[in-house]
């Protein structure tokens, strides 16, 4: 996030040697009556990925809202004092907004968007083709939330956090004076945060006939993904217990967007014999997005398979394998079928 900064007159006191005191001209005062206007645009995204062109394109494609608030009024001289519904913002020493370090104002802006939950935004901005605009704007310091979105295509979870906003920016000192004006139409580059979005991916198991005799028939499949530079991001395993000729199916969620995934069947039962391979290769491909707001799973990231009773009487165990995170460490938890 590329945060604006502002420089402040200061009042030069210079003492002579006859005691006698000079003072320097009057610090220019800020117009604070003076109606502003902001533009926002897109700088490079930070993600992971191994084309940000493609993920900049995505995100300029999307349409996406900001909500901005006006979190401090300004006075002439530059001080700034927090608004109705942001008065804890005092204790962040928001007066002296311009003296702060980059990790400050970081503490500032997500203080300040905790507040935002429960108060009311100045406006909203409609990002469209990677910018958005507002005019007629206090001067002040706002504060821009966005809140996480999909980009349009499915592919990318976009991020941003909490963004101050000075209006107007105060130019700069020259020579020891003010170069003559505050930039009241204000200009700035968004940082955002895009990382693949999640899909879901749906196994499907096909018992073509069945053994009474023998009991549950388990099954168990591995799921593998690996994104394009061949980096595993998604590793598990999971089991089916049938109790009958019949068809059963397994949605297994958080699977990133455009990664290559292999499914394997690494136990077909023991009395049972798989149709083909065994092992099915998929490109995860995003949800697919409904008028009415749902989500449905695309036809391509399904792995569908078959299996056969081949007359053989053999016994056999499905295992489960489950973890969990607890006291700083993984536990793992293995989760016995009999068959």
């Amino acid at each position: 996030m590329k945060t604006l900064q502002k420089t402040f007159p200061a009042v030069l006191l210079v003492c002579l040697l006859a005691a006698v005191l000079a003072l320097a001209p009057a610090a220019r005062a800020l117009h604070v009556d003076t109606r502003s206007s902001l533009t926002l645009t897109l700088s490079p995204v930070d993600g992971q990925d191994r084309d940000g062109t493609a993920k900049h394109e995505a995100i300029e494609a999307t349409e996406f809202t900001g909500r901005l608030y006006r979190i401090a009024s300004v006075d002439e001289s530059y001080y700034y004092t927090p608004t109705s519904g942001f008065e804890a913002l005092a204790g962040e020493d928001v007066k002296n907004f311009k003296d702060k370090k980059a990790d400050e104002l970081r503490t500032l802006a997500d203080a300040a968007a905790s507040l935002a939950a429960d108060a009311e935004p100045a406006g909203t901005l409609t990002f469209r083709s990677g910018s958005a605009g507002a005019s007629n704007l206090e001067t002040g310091l706002y504060l821009l939330v966005i809140d996480t979105f999909t980009t349009e295509d499915g592919i990318w979870n976009v991020s941003c956090k909490p963004t101050l906003l000075p209006v107007p920016v105060v130019n700069g000192e020259v020579n020891g004076s003010w170069d003559g004006s505050d930039n009241y139409d204000v200009t700035a580059a968004l940082k955002l945060t895009a990382e693949k979005a999640l899909t879901k991916i749906k196994i499907t198991k096909q018992l073509t006939d069945y053994s009474a005799l023998q009991g549950p028939a388990s099954f168990v499949f591995r799921v593998e993904a690996v994104n394009a530079g061949g980096e595993n991001v998604f590793s598990n395993v999971y089991a089916m217990t049938f109790t009958g000729a019949a068809a059963q199916e397994l949605v297994i969620e958080n699977i990133p967007v455009d990664s290559t995934v292999t499914v394997t069947e690494v136990y077909s039962g023991a009395s049972y014999t798989p149709d083909g391979s065994g092992e099915i290769q998929l490109t995860a491909r995003p949800m697919v997005k409904n008028n009415d707001g749902s989500e449905t799973l695309p036809a391509e990231n399904e792995a569908a398979f078959v299996n056969r009773y081949n007359r053989r009487r053999t016994y056999g165990t499905a295992v489960t394998n489950a973890f969990s995170y607890a006291d700083g460490q993984w536990q793992l938890t293995q989760n016995y079928s009999n068959k």
